[in-house]
């Protein structure tokens, strides 16, 4: 309904919440910790779920002019993302949660197992430089999606301690190329 208004995407529509995180617009960093929590904590960005919702989301709000790129809100930047995951009938269910509210729980099947993304890192420490030539080979010719900017900010963060990415950094221009090709691979 907003989209066809031309209203600002909020939480409120697109995920079950009329609290206060309803009322917040979805930015593209917002969406960008969401993927990240979720590769960090199921292996892949769920293709339908919340991050990918939000993603969709910040992007509109993006394109129509309502949020700069670099814009977070207070939800993922004060709250944070958080996914849980607890056994039930010997199924994984993963819940993701934002500022306290659950954006959505997805299960895992018994008899399957999640790729951790440190089923490929060496036991050995590593530096962001190193995890990133190891990434790049194995991804060969496919361009950055908003998925990998996210999981190269995070690294960033982690590395660096400062709690945000770097102007002008990796992280920075791994965003500006997923931007890039989102805007340019539009239908």
């Amino acid at each position: 309904m907003a989209e066809e208004l031309g209203e600002p995407i909020k939480y409120g529509d697109v995920f079950e919440e009329s609290g206060e995180v309803g009322r917040k617009l979805i930015a593209q960093k917002d969406a960008a910790a969401m993927q990240a929590a979720e590769s960090m904590a199921i292996g892949n960005v769920k293709k339908g779920g919340p991050a990918a919702l939000a993603q969709s989301a910040a992007d509109i709000n993006e394109r129509r002019g309502l949020l700069p790129h670099d814009a977070v809100t207070n939800v993922t930047s004060h709250d944070g993302v958080a996914i849980s995951k607890e056994e039930v009938n010997g199924q994984q269910v993963f819940t993701e949660a934002i500022g306290g509210q659950v954006m959505g729980q997805y299960v895992q099947p018994p008899g399957t197992k999640l790729k951790s993304p440190s089923d490929d890192v060496p036991a050995e420490a590593m530096t962001i430089g190193q995890a990133l030539e190891a990434a790049a080979g194995t991804a060969g010719d496919k361009l950055v999606d908003q998925s990998d900017a996210a999981a190269i900010e995070a690294a960033e963060i982690r590395a660096t301690g400062r709690g945000q990415i770097i102007a002008g950094g990796i992280a920075a221009a791994a965003q500006s190329a997923a931007a890039h090709k989102t805007r340019c691979f539009q239908v």
